[in-house]
């Protein structure tokens, strides 16, 4: 979208996190977003999937709790005006939460993707 390009050609931090197969289209989201556009528009977003650094992930569910496994990456990396993206079919996994309420705390911009199930043969927006 337009808001998404405005916010790489300001240089500011996309984060996007999910769980489970969320968390596998959160990485494939930074991927085609990095090497798609760095080739096609010669923009370098600053894309970052919070799903993807195993090691502070874990070190993060050990030392505090996997609720805080988003939130405290957010804490880490991010600034005024950067954008969190959450993917979940539940809306309502804690973790998921928490990084919701950080990011409404600390003035990021919030958007929730939808996933898309197919059930019955039907296509259903969840």
């Amino acid at each position: 979208t337009n808001f998404l390009l405005i916010k790489y050609k300001k240089k500011k931090n996309i984060f996007v996190c999910g769980n489970g197969g969320s968390a596998a289209i959160a990485n494939h989201f930074e991927c085609d977003h990095k090497k798609i556009l760095s080739e096609t528009k010669k923009i370098n977003p600053r894309i970052i999937s919070l799903c993807s650094n195993n090691p502070l992930i874990t070190a993060i569910a050990n030392d505090f709790s996997y609720d805080q496994v988003f939130k405290k990456q957010l804490q880490y990396l991010s600034n005024n005006d950067d954008v969190l993206i959450t993917i979940s079919s539940s809306g309502n996994s804690k973790n998921i939460i928490e990084a919701i309420k950080f990011a409404k705390k600390n003035l990021l911009k919030l958007y929730r993707l939808p996933v898309l199930m197919v059930v019955d043969q039907k296509l259903l927006v969840i």
